[in-house]
């Protein structure tokens, strides 16, 4: 395994903290000259933590390709966590010194350039690919548990999180986000910091990921926590008009259970009028 330093320096008087340049050195091909970065997963390379050449700190890189959930594109992120903390006092000075041993500490939009720091407050922060430091924390633990260490607690859940687990089809996964606090309204109030300007964006809520995919399960975890029935901002589809336009019926029923109004309307026509064109009534039927 290769060990290399990232070494902090004090920044003067009224000045932010800056992210030592680690990119180069973490990936093997920015240090083999190569013009470009691939791959995703632990990359084979210790970074020892240091400040003013004194070491503070082992932390670990993982290298991941992280869907952005607002729009349609993808992110290339390294994402550093600290192992082991050896300078406590020297660790707490620093501007993440609040975290622990297998707290994620930092990440770096390697395309963009964006340099990300675990401050005290940030966690809820957006980062580019839409997500925060509370779901890299989350895909972290997933994908590279460490061996005998319970997972790391996080204030509240990313609402990226939700998203991808609903979209995953991953019933589970959602209803234990769902129970630790996971917006299930996830969707509705995009990040500024996610960078929609240079794709399509998605326009999709959880509720309505769960009516594309015709889940009863996931609709019903979702609108069980508290989900909305309702049209998720102005102009947009009503999620039993979406269901009956995409002709995913399973759910139906369960939108109604959980007071769907078949005469909220959109473009003009409501979800009573579309079904009777579609021959569909009978499933408006309560």
């Amino acid at each position: 395994m290769t060990s290399l330093d990232l070494d902090f320096e004090p920044p003067t008087a009224g000045q932010p903290w800056e992210l030592p340049h680690w990119m180069g050195a973490v990936l093997p091909e920015q240090r083999a000259g190569a013009s470009h970065c691939s791959g995703q997963g632990s990359l084979a390379t210790m970074l020892r933590v240091r400040v003013v050449g004194v070491l503070v700190a082992i932390a670990e890189p993982f290298a991941y390709h992280l869907v952005n959930q607002y729009c349609y594109d993808s992110e290339y992120y390294l994402v550093l966590r600290v192992t082991e903390i050896v300078g406590p006092a020297a660790w707490r000075a620093l501007p993440f010194g609040q975290l622990e041993a297998g707290d994620v500490f930092a990440a770096w939009d390697r395309f963009h350039g964006h340099e990300y720091l675990r401050t005290p407050g940030a966690d809820e922060d957006a980062m580019s690919y839409g997500g925060d430091f509370r779901d890299l924390q989350l895909l972290v633990e997933q994908d590279h548990p460490r061996a005998g260490a319970a997972p790391r607690a996080t204030s509240g859940v990313s609402p990226a999180s939700l998203l991808r687990a609903v979209r995953d089809g991953d019933v589970t996964r959602t209803r234990e986000l769902l129970a630790r606090g996971a917006d299930p309204n996830a969707g509705r109030h995009v990040p500024d910091a996610a960078l929609r300007s240079v794709s399509v964006d998605r326009n999709s809520t959880a509720l309505g990921e769960a009516v594309l995919s015709d889940s009863t399960a996931l609709a019903a975890a979702l609108l069980e926590a508290g989900a909305s029935v309702a049209a998720p901002w102005p102009g947009a589809t009503p999620p039993l008009f979406f269901a009956l336009v995409n002709r995913k019926l399973a759910v139906i029923p369960v939108l109604l259970a959980f007071g769907a109004d078949p005469d909220e309307t959109c473009r003009g026509q409501s979800s009573r009028q579309l079904a009777e064109k579609l021959g569909l009534s009978e499933l408006l039927q309560q």
